[in-house]
Order: C-alpha cells, then sequence, then structure tokens
C-alpha cells in the first residue's frame, strides 16, 4: 500500500481526527475494548475497500480541504464513515457470521450508536465523560419514548387474555394454536397500541407491525396480520375502545402518514419490545411453568431433553439439514427443498419457519403429516446485494420436541 499525496493527507487528518482521538481515549472506550479483545487483522481487506468508496464521496471531498478543520467537522465526518461502515454489506456478514444474534440487533444497536455520537459535542466529550445514555429522564422527547414503551408492555401483558377469544372469533377454518406464536404477539401489540396510544395512527400501526412480521415472521404472516388487524379495530371501534388525539387521527389520503418526528424512534422502540416479549416468553417456556405452556407455539407432552418413544409424539427427522449453493452470480434467485420425514408416532405440525434475514424465505407444509409420511421445506435464497460468502439459517417450530429444528443454506455470491 503506497499512499499518494491525497492518501497522506487523508490519513494524516483521520489519524489526528479530535473526535476520533477524543472517543479512543475514553476510559469506557478503552475498558471495553480489552474486555472485548475482537481482532480484524483478518478483514483490512474489507476495511480498504470502504475507505476506497469513502475517499470519493462529497462529504470527504469537503473534509480533506478543510484547512484547520473543528470539532464539529471532525465529528460530522467521523459520523458520515460511521454510515459508510454500517451500509457495506460484506462487513455486515462478516458480523452475522461471528453471532447470529445479529441478524436481528445490528440495525438497532447502528441507530443508538449514530444518536450517540451526535449528542457528544467539544464540551462534554473527554476520557473521563461517559458515553451519552440512551435514555435520558431529563430530555422530554426520551421522557415519552419512555413513556410510550411503558404503556405498551403494561397494555400488552394486561389483554392477552381478552385479545385471544377476539383473534379465535376472526380465524376461519383455522385453530388458534397452530397459528405462529409471533404473530399472535404482534397482533397483541397492535391492539395494545389502538388503545393505549392516542397519538399514533391506527394505519401507521397497522403498517408497522405488517413490517415487524416480514421481518420476524413468516412470508404469508403479514397477509394474516393485516387481515386480522382490519376486522379487530373495526370490532374495538365499535366498542367505543379506539379514541384518538388529532395527531392521531388518521387521514386515508396518506399512505404512511408518520405521528411525529419520533416515528424512528418508535419502531425501533417496537422492534425492541417485540424481542423481549420473545424473550421473556422463551424463559416461561423453558421453565415449564403453566402460562409458559399456554403461549408455546405447539403444546409439547415432553420436557426439553428430547424424544420419548414410550409417548405418542411426532419425530421430524430431515435427510439432511445443511445445503451449499456454491458458487452463485449476484442477483441470482435460487432454492432447495429439504426432505423430511415424521418418524414418530402422532401427527406432525409445522407451525412456522423463521429465516434469519428478508433475503431468505421458506415455505412449509400446513397440513398435517402422519406417521411415516414425508414432507419439503423449500427455502429460497435471493442473493441481490450480496457478495462474498453467505451463510443463513432457517428455524423450523413444530410439535416436536425439541421445538425447534435449524436448517442451513450457504453459497458464494460473486
Amino acid at each position: 500500500f503506497n499512499p499518494n499525496d491525497t492518501e497522506v493527507e487523508l490519513l494524516r487528518k483521520l489519524a489526528h481526527n479530535t473526535f476520533v482521538e477524543r472517543l479512543c481515549e475514553g476510559f469506557e472506550y478503552k475498558q471495553l475494548v480489552n474486555r472485548m479483545n475482537i481482532d480484524w487483522s483478518n478483514n483490512f481487506d474489507v476495511f480498504r475497500k470502504i475507505l476506497n468508496m469513502f475517499k470519493t464521496s462529497r462529504q470527504f471531498l469537503d473534509y480533506i480541504a478543510l484547512k484547520k478543520p473543528s470539532f464539529d467537522d471532525d465529528r460530522n465526518i467521523a459520523i458520515c464513515a460511521f454510515k459508510y461502515l454500517m451500509n457495506d454489506s460484506t462487513l455486515r456478514d462478516i458480523i452475522f457470521e461471528r453471532d447470529l444474534l445479529w441478524e436481528d440487533d445490528f440495525d438497532q444497536v447502528a441507530q443508538y450508536v449514530y444518536m450517540m455520537m451526535k449528542e457528544l459535542d467539544e464540551e462534554n466529550t473527554n476520557e473521563a465523560t461517559p458515553c451519552p445514555l440512551v435514555y435520558d429522564k431529563r430530555n422530554e422527547k426520551d421522557r415519552n419514548d419512555y413513556n410510550f414503551a411503558r404503556e405498551l408492555v403494561a397494555t400488552t401483558y394486561a389483554n392477552i387474555d381478552n385479545v385471544e377469544p377476539m383473534i379465535r372469533k376472526h380465524l376461519q377454518n383455522w385453530e388458534l394454536e397452530r397459528v405462529a406464536v409471533m404473530d399472535i404477539l404482534l397482533i397483541n401489540m397492535a391492539v395494545a397500541e389502538f388503545t393505549s396510544c392516542p397519538s399514533i395512527p391506527e394505519r401507521v400501526t397497522v403498517d408497522e407491525y405488517i413490517e415487524l412480521s416480514k421481518e420476524f415472521s413468516t412470508e404469508k404472516s403479514k397477509l394474516f396480520i393485516n387481515g386480522i388487524l382490519d376486522k379487530l379495530l373495526i370490532e374495538l371501534r365499535v366498542a367505543g375502545k379506539v379514541v384518538k388525539n388529532e395527531r392521531g387521527m388518521y387521514d386515508p389520503a396518506v399512505t404512511r402518514l408518520r405521528p411525529n418526528n419520533n416515528c424512528d424512534t418508535l419502531a425501533i422502540m417496537r422492534k425492541l419490545l417485540l424481542i423481549s416479549f420473545v424473550a421473556l416468553l422463551t424463559l416461561a417456556a423453558c421453565k415449564g411453568n403453566d402460562k409458559g405452556a399456554d403461549v408455546d407455539i405447539i403444546q409439547n407432552p415432553n420436557s426439553a431433553e428430547g424424544y420419548d418413544e414410550s409417548q405418542k409424539m411426532p419425530k421430524i427427522t430431515f435427510e439432511t439439514d445443511m445445503h451449499d449453493f456454491g458458487q452463485l452470480m449476484a442477483g441470482e434467485n435460487i432454492s432447495y427443498s429439504f426432505k423430511f420425514t415424521n418418524t414418530g408416532n402422532a401427527d406432525l405440525i409445522i407451525s412456522g419457519c423463521d429465516a434469519s434475514c428478508g433475503c431468505t424465505v421458506a415455505d412449509y407444509p400446513r397440513e398435517r403429516i402422519a406417521p411415516g409420511k414425508t414432507g419439503y421445506i423449500t427455502v429460497s435464497f435471493k442473493s441481490q446485494g450480496m457478495s462474498g460468502h453467505q451463510m443463513k439459517e432457517v428455524i423450523v417450530a413444530s410439535n416436536t420436541q425439541p421445538a425447534r429444528t435449524r436448517l442451513r443454506i450457504s453459497a458464494t455470491v460473486r
């Protein structure tokens, strides 16, 4: 790497960026670096690619032309560089491969880091100053966000028993126990938002939970949730349980009405609350208490120890749980059908398939699978915008024990 004069100037300014220097000198930052011990030495080529892209941006060209950048100039270019890092698909894939949980957490964490970087100024950024809080009770906007989250959690939890019979009433030729637990949870949260958030328009609530279903539930969940919420909204209106103030009044002329400038924060809050609810339900189910069993996807007769041949229960056995697509051209769409057999002694019911990202979709049989019968779960992968090695995961939920089965696909996108 032989930098030219422009690159030398870039490296000099970046190396002496006041904002970055102060962050790196921070006591909390140094503690985290020492504790996490993250090694990026094998990924320098990725960062060099991002740097080369960043050098062509208008923000960088304006910054490099400055004779003496101010602290605000240094902070703004650091934030701009951070955006380039967070939006790079290759870097995302590297992070996701280190821990699959980053698939759900990445965007929220990036958003909060971005918000905190914007809050730092020359006066409050030094080695002794702790990082800004995600929630600061002295800030009116933060207080409103907190109140929104607290009200949504409390109302959702309090109304679960009341919402369940309402959902049952609108199901046609389908049992509530066969509906994915994620769909039930999303509907409960949306109903709570209808009734306890007067400033959020009804259509915004419906749209937001449909978006959440695309990310966290099955491919067909968006249609199911949209239909159920429309029916429940009519029922709640008739009962006088939906009261909206002026800001929350629905305007049919606006396709995607937003209640206020905090909409992005509220969207993140909904996602975090959904993940929290799922975590609580999982803990309840693991503890084996009665309340946890009621909210499990499918009633399972056994503990988490595994299949028990002495009891009547299904068992899902795949011919293979891993498929490699090999080399793909970017933009190519491809699918693979995982064949399985019910090797148990009771009917198998598959309640859902959750993919690790939106680029992967799984289709599964909705009918019961009798003992000895076979079926297929077809996993489709879209490589648009991808590059390099890709590893994706699909979680199959069923009435087996354990209730989750993992399928994996991989590909190298050129």
